[in-house]
């Protein structure tokens, strides 16, 4: 299973719009609120929608589990770490925030003091 990673890893910083975001064995605990837990086995960062459809099809026959992460505030990660792939979501991508109304749209990433301030 180590191999798997590693080889998904390798074949994921190969496609062109990742690169240098994928990392074999990603710290994801210092992501959350409470700051602990320990690494993914796979941890990418998507910037954007694209990002996203080039890790869905990199990822859908691996087998492995998958975990988006936006901001972090609604998880805890065993110290152990989470066996799959970490998605996290780039806050400039995924972090805006549109009212329209009594509407409020929030991307993923959005921190949930910005979102209440501003959808107050």
């Amino acid at each position: 299973m180590a191999a798997d990673r590693a080889a998904l890893a390798a074949a994921l910083s190969a496609l062109a719009p990742l690169g240098e975001r994928v990392e074999d064995g990603g710290p994801i605990g210092p992501l959350t609120t409470y700051r602990v837990g320990g690494a993914a086995a796979v941890r990418v960062t998507v910037g954007g929608e694209a990002d996203l459809e080039v890790v869905a099809g990199a990822v859908g026959a691996s087998g492995l589990p998958v975990l988006v992460v936006g901001r972090g505030s609604n998880m805890l990660v065993a110290d152990a770490g989470f066996p799959g792939i970490a998605v996290l979501l780039d806050p400039g991508a995924f972090g805006r925030i549109e009212v329209a109304g009594s509407g409020v749209q929030a991307g993923a990433a959005v921190a949930l003091p910005t979102l209440a301030r501003q959808s107050v």
